[in-house]
């Protein structure tokens, strides 16, 4: 077979249903177990045909021994009685020669010679020659004959020894197991054919559940994706599978909630600069300004246009982040190193609004960068926007068992603890006062969480109404 006659059978196979490779698998398992089964049996019955043949033939053989070690030629009353047992090729059940050690025929049923000549008798063991050799021959004209060859020793003064060749002929037991054969392989056949039948009936049947499920499936649509089918009692194969799809379907439905969530908030987020900016050139086109009116608007615009650029790159971050085309390379940094960096870029608005900004502690650990700086930037510019008044804002980093832990504390109004759970979802804010920054968007702390969890390690925020918020990142060292 040639290897593109080989491909395609094996993509046809490939693309049988399930219900067909189940029947084909059963049925060739039992077509196996039933020819298994036959061959044994033939085997065995044959094989007890054969013995049953043998012992006759070697009692045979030991009769005329008795006989020709009274009379060697068969001249006596037993010996005349012995030709006269052996006299017919047709009526009797058993055939002889008898010949001395030299060849000379001392008794040979007629027609023997022509039928059954010497040459297609076994040679005797030269180490058991008073044990007849047998074997079964089959003739061109249809019969079977078990034939035998024995050396009868006459002993002292008894004449020369006796070659006698004994033969039965078996061409009705061939019949019989011809017959048996042929009944084997008719059964075989019936029985070959009701294990296709039955393994289709049995595959439809078994896979029948698997169709229900599919049914169940077809019901499930993008606006319908609160149905489950793992509350059925399925079989036990099914019900991983059908537990499975129940949690892909759940997360597929927190997939489209927050999706469809994240396309209202993103709507909202750029209709309102996108406002601002067609009104105010429908207002500066209304009549004629001056130079500076120009300017202003142009300023105003500008301010607008950073906002859209700033949020569109955050979006895009997180996109790549998402989608893992982002790829960080770890080294050993010093934490306390980045936390007086990006506090040098805060002071002046921390002394600004009386908020005292300090870095405490130090920590190595691996990281990237530029990423730990962007995901201080974040909480810290959360801190200064939501402290206090003559509050501080902390950044503290110490090493712990297998990493090291910087956290970002202020001491203003705090989150309610119902919204905890949901701070790190694109575009939300709590209602209060971390809601009152006009700049922000709402996307901030999503990207620290994207940042850890490109780090293989996670955050926590804990806080407390009226008394501070604490934001603690746990990095590791692997």
């Amino acid at each position: 077979m040639s290897w593109k006659r080989a491909e395609r059978l094996r993509r046809s196979v490939a693309s049988w249903s399930i219900s067909t490779r189940l029947s084909v698998l059963f049925a060739v398992g039992s077509v196996a177990v039933l020819v298994s089964c036959g061959l044994l049996l033939y085997v065995v019955f044959a094989r007890g045909i054969f013995e049953d043949e043998a012992r006759s033939l070697a009692d045979e053989v030991d009769e005329i021994r008795a006989v020709l070690q009274r009379d060697p030629d068969l001249s006596s009353a037993d010996g005349m009685d012995a030709r006269r047992r052996y006299a017919s090729l047709r009526d009797a059940d058993y055939v002889v020669r008898v010949s001395d050690g030299h060849g000379r025929i001392v008794f040979e049923t007629p027609g023997l010679e022509q039928t059954l000549p010497p040459r297609v008798f076994p040679s005797t063991d030269a180490k058991a020659p008073n044990e007849p050799a047998m074997l079964r021959l089959r003739k061109r004209d249809g019969m079977t004959y078990l034939v035998a060859t024995a050396i009868i020793e006459m002993g002292s003064g008894a004449g020369p020894q006796r070659i006698v060749h004994v033969a039965y002929d078996a061409t009705h037991e061939e019949a019989l197991l011809r017959h048996y054969r042929d009944e084997t392989l008719a059964v075989i056949l019936l029985g070959t054919l009701a294990c296709v039948l039955l393994g289709a009936l049995v595959a439809r049947k078994g896979l029948q559940p698997l169709a229900e499920i599919t049914e169940a499936t077809r019901s499930i649509t993008a606006t319908h994706l609160d149905q489950r089918i793992g509350q059925r009692p399925w079989p036990r194969e099914l019900v991983a599978l059908a537990n499975a799809f129940d949690a892909m379907l759940a997360r597929l439905e927190l997939s489209v909630v927050r999706l469809s969530q994240f396309s209202a908030d993103l709507a909202h987020e750029l209709r309102t600069p996108l406002n601002n900016l067609i009104g105010e050139a429908e207002v500066w086109l209304s009549r004629s300004r001056s130079e500076a009116e120009y300017r202003a608007l142009i300023e105003s615009s500008l301010e607008e246009c950073t906002r859209l650029s700033r949020l569109i790159e955050e979006l895009l971050f997180l996109a790549r982040v998402e989608n893992d085309k982002l790829r960080i390379e770890k080294v050993e940094i010093e934490a306390r190193d980045v936390a007086e960096d990006v506090k040098s870029l805060y002071e002046a608005l921390a002394e600004e609004r009386g908020i005292e900004l300090c870095c405490e502690g130090r920590a190595s650990v691996k990281a990237s960068p530029t990423l730990l700086r962007r995901a201080l930037i974040n909480l810290v510019s959360n801190g200064v926007k939501y402290a206090t008044a003559g509050g501080r804002v902390v950044i503290a980093a110490q090493r712990v068992t297998g990493g090291a832990e910087i956290a970002v504390s202020d001491d203003g109004d705090g989150i309610p603890e119902e919204h905890l759970p949901r701070i790190f979802d694109r575009f939300y804010r709590v209602d209060s006062a971390r809601s009152r920054d006009p700049d922000g968007s709402g996307l901030g702390l999503a990207i620290v969480k994207s940042i850890v969890d490109l780090h293989g390690g996670r955050i926590e925020v804990s806080s407390t109404v009226h008394q501070g918020t604490t934001a603690t990142l746990r990095l590791t060292d692997a």
